[in-house]
């Protein structure tokens, strides 16, 4: 089923081109929004002629010109379509399911947060029933899971109930909607980075460190995600460091956790040299932080040694990236690629 949204059923690059400028102004006129776009007035007019009658574009107001007839003033209908994203997370030992609908501007609407005890495909379908039974204006789902798929087959996953599914194509079928799946890990880098001005264009590595799970990264290489060749990039439970990341103690005591991600920090900064490395932790705080800058400094040389800083809002920044990455597949639906950085 193509997105609503499809440039290509609305017409060509033009009317997606009014489309965007006039979502980022809000409000404009023709006038204005053919300074945006470089098309003239006439082909404006035509693309919002569109864009109205399909209601993605409102006509709201007249607007004194200077000197002639009064000009028309468009409105984005952020209400034309909504969007679903569903993420999960480790919370307090638990693993917690976060549901979010949002309008074109990713504000949200509805929420609903559960317990997934354990975590199954029957645990996941209840609660998004239950958000699409309650707005029929969504128009596409986005996952965010720890975890990876190829061609929308789970082929890693934290929830061993869920590996080998399909989850792309089940969800499509099950509800006729564009699904997208993306790393949990991948979202947040991707949010963080939007949150964060002056992160944008820097390279990045987001890292996760859960308490019962094995712990993942999200590489931003300027402003984009990098997933790899096969879409498994960012594994860094992976690396040969001789840590057990299945060690219940592993972050029992600020020292020896500090040492941990000291040397997973310059395993990444050897290997990618990141202009920052971001660190996410319930049981970091900045002490912590400061003595894996300092560890940091003493394992690598200056040249390789990344800003340091921590992330306070893992589900913010998840919620963040997935809900742009959603917003996107909406409006430019594809086929589903290995996903996992």
């Amino acid at each position: 089923m193509d997105s609503p949204l499809d440039p290509l059923s609305m017409g060509g690059h033009n009317i997606a081109l009014v489309r965007r400028s006039l979502k980022q102004l809000v409000e404009a006129t023709r006038q204005q929004l053919a300074l945006a776009t470089g098309l003239s007035t006439v082909t404006v007019a035509g693309a919002l002629e569109k864009l109205c009658a399909r209601g993605e574009a409102r006509e709201v107001s007249l607007v004194p010109s200077q000197g002639g007839r009064p000009s028309q003033l468009y409105r984005f209908n952020a209400d034309y379509a909504h969007i679903l994203v569903l993420f999960t997370r480790e919370e307090g030992g638990g693993d917690r399911a976060y549901l979010r609908a949002l309008d074109l501007y990713g504000r949200t609407l509805a929420s609903e947060d559960l317990a997934l005890s354990p975590p199954s495909l029957p645990g996941l379908e209840a609660p998004l029933d239950r958000m699409l039974a309650r707005d029929p204006l969504i128009r596409a789902l986005g996952l965010g899971l720890p975890g990876v798929a190829t061609q929308g087959r789970i082929t890693d996953l934290d929830y061993p109930a869920l590996v080998g599914l399909s989850l792309v194509d089940l969800f499509r079928d099950r509800y006729g909607l564009p699904v997208l799946f993306e790393n949990d890990v991948n979202a947040a880098a991707l949010g963080y980075c939007q949150a964060q001005p002056r992160s944008r264009g820097e390279s990045l590595a987001y890292l996760y460190f859960p308490q019962s799970h094995p712990p993942g990264a999200g590489i931003i290489v300027g402003g984009a995600l990098h997933r790899g060749g096969r879409g498994w990039a960012g594994e860094i439970a992976h690396l040969p460091l001789g840590i057990d990341w299945a060690d219940p103690g592993l972050y029992s005591g600020p020292d020896r956790g500090s040492q941990i991600l000291a040397r997973t920090v310059a395993a990444i900064a050897a290997v990618l040299n990141p202009d920052k490395v971001v660190l996410m932790g319930e049981f970091l705080d900045s002490r912590q932080l400061g003595d894996i800058e300092a560890q940091c400094a003493g394992l690598l040389p200056p040249a390789l040694v990344p800003t340091l800083s921590l992330s306070s809002d893992f589900s913010g920044d998840l919620a963040s990236g997935l809900s742009s990455l959603t917003l996107e597949l909406l409006e430019n639906p594809s086929p589903p690629g290995p996903t996992k950085g």
